[in-house]
């Protein structure tokens, strides 16, 4: 069962890098509200301008809403640099590492006959082989990116929604070709 899977591998990765990997999560929960964040604030920006070239609207609003854009990509950014180093260095690395010192530690555990069975041999191989593509950190990556990715589509229709219904129909019927 994927979903079986998938849980053990957060719990696994949690339990090898509690830091790093929740640093991690709480960036792709964030990165997913930001196309919604956008959005809305690129919105309000247009509309203070349209607002203030038809006299009705302040520059200040434009130069407010520009402010609040720049630092929305400035904190995506940020986020961005600090998750890809805990990533890497935590999730692929201690990962990687960790799982290496676990496979050492079961064959010091099997006899030396068994050591020489094919399939115990066959078996390990497979373990290294895993370990060595990042089987476990890659799954982990996946899911949280496809988590990303709902949480994005979800906000950003919440903002159609609230802009205009018919907007949340209209996006969906274009994307299923």
């Amino acid at each position: 069962n994927i979903s079986t899977t998938i849980l053990r591998t957060y719990a696994e990765i949690l339990k090898i890098t509690p830091l790093a990997a929740s640093l991690a999560q709480a960036y792709y929960l964030i990165e997913g509200l930001f196309p919604a964040f956008f959005a809305t604030v690129t919105s309000r920006f247009f509309q203070s301008a349209y607002n203030w070239m038809g006299k009705k609207g302040e520059i200040r609003e434009i130069y407010f809403w520009g402010v609040i854009l720049t630092c929305g990509y400035l904190v995506r950014y940020i986020l961005q640099y600090v998750s890809s180093m805990a990533i890497n260095a935590s999730v692929y690395e201690k990962v990687t590492c960790y799982q290496k010192m676990r496979i050492g530690e079961k064959n010091t555990r099997i006899s030396l006959q068994l050591l020489e069975d094919t399939s115990i041999l066959n078996i390990q191989k497979r373990a290294m082989d895993s370990v060595d593509q990042e089987r476990v950190s890659s799954l982990y990556m996946t899911a949280s990116v496809f988590m990303t990715n709902i949480i994005g589509v979800l906000s950003v229709m919440t903002v159609l929604y609230n802009y205009e219904k018919t907007l949340v129909l209209i996006s969906v019927i274009s994307v299923l070709p």
